[in-house]
């Protein structure tokens, strides 16, 4: 299974590297970044990953819903016809972790892409200092 991050920026590629960070063994981890080089080339770029292991499921991380990057890929994936893959928004560094763990130890895509997105949520914590 193959991860991708995309992302407005480099926050993608900065995800990766803290990921890294914290767990070094990560295999198969791609990411894309638009930056000034424009939509038309991340398009581009989007197109030729996804046409180098077509029958590999991939789940995608992205870090906004219906966000350029988000919206270019879903526009390669029904051009180029493929359907085994998930996307989940709001990229978080919980939720990557969980999901380079996951992979190596199942191949579920909808079990990971669902433990993924649950990590990541609960990871969104605030704290409140008591002022008693």
């Amino acid at each position: 299974m193959q991860i991708v991050l995309l992302s407005h920026g480099y926050f993608a590629k900065e995800l990766m590297r803290s990921c890294k960070y914290i767990n070094s063994d990560i295999d198969d981890v791609d990411y894309l970044c638009l930056t000034d080089e424009g939509i038309d080339k991340f398009g581009e770029s989007i197109k030729c990953l996804l046409q180098e292991n077509r029958e590999e499921e991939k789940l995608f991380f992205c870090d906004l819903a219906h966000g350029s990057p988000y919206n270019q890929l879903l526009i390669a994936l029904l051009e180029l016809g493929i359907t085994n893959y998930r996307i989940i928004s709001g990229m978080n560094l919980p939720m990557l972790l969980q999901a380079t763990i996951m992979v190596k130890l199942e191949s579920n895509l909808a079990h990971i892409s669902e433990e993924c997105s649950k990590i990541g949520s609960s990871g969104i914590v605030v704290y409140e200092p008591n002022n008693d």
